[in-house]
């Protein structure tokens, strides 16, 4: 119960930072995206075992903060998701290179989809643009956001979500 109401709150707070604090720090047209860090970064601890509360929440906070339609968010986030499942069950020896894989990968399915979304929707943005000018940048905010916030983050969740083994 803890891990649920900790989770609540904690992408509350992640939600009025990206919205007030990250969305200001620009490299080019680029922005990170915090949410998603922080849902690899919760996802990616042993301890935790309601990661998908963290992809339903965060799709939302980021569909109310962001111009994508409401199923955007929610097939990144779950892409996302499920890569981190598939990843954790065969290659968790390394869980800080498995981070910054996943936040490569996230953050070039995030691109790669929000370009699909608004093309369907009759939204036409130049593709040498969208990668120049946004996706690389974004890349590069992500990968400088996910060490403090995989620190802070995973220090939190082993706190709150480990249980000891009674012998």
């Amino acid at each position: 119960m803890k891990e649920i109401i900790s989770s609540f709150v904690i992408l509350i707070l992640g939600g009025i930072l990206q919205g007030s604090l990250f969305s200001r720090i620009h490299i080019l047209n680029g922005t990170g995206d915090v949410i998603m860090v922080m849902l690899i970064v919760w996802s990616l601890n042993p301890y935790t075992r309601y990661s998908w509360i963290w992809l339903l929440l965060g799709a939302l906070i980021m569909t109310y903060l962001s111009a994508l339609p409401l199923y955007g968010y929610f097939f990144i986030y779950g892409i996302i998701w499920l890569f981190i499942r598939f990843l954790k069950s065969r290659f968790w020896q390394m869980p800080i290179i498995l981070m910054i894989f996943v936040t490569i990968t996230g953050s070039i399915i995030s691109a790669v989809i929000s370009y699909f979304v608004l093309y369907i929707n009759d939204i036409s943005p130049n593709l040498k643009t969208i990668v120049t000018q946004i996706a690389v940048p974004s890349l590069v905010l992500n990968l400088i956001y996910c060490f403090p916030i995989y620190g802070l983050l995973n220090d939190f969740a082993n706190s709150v979500c480990y249980k000891e083994e009674s012998s």
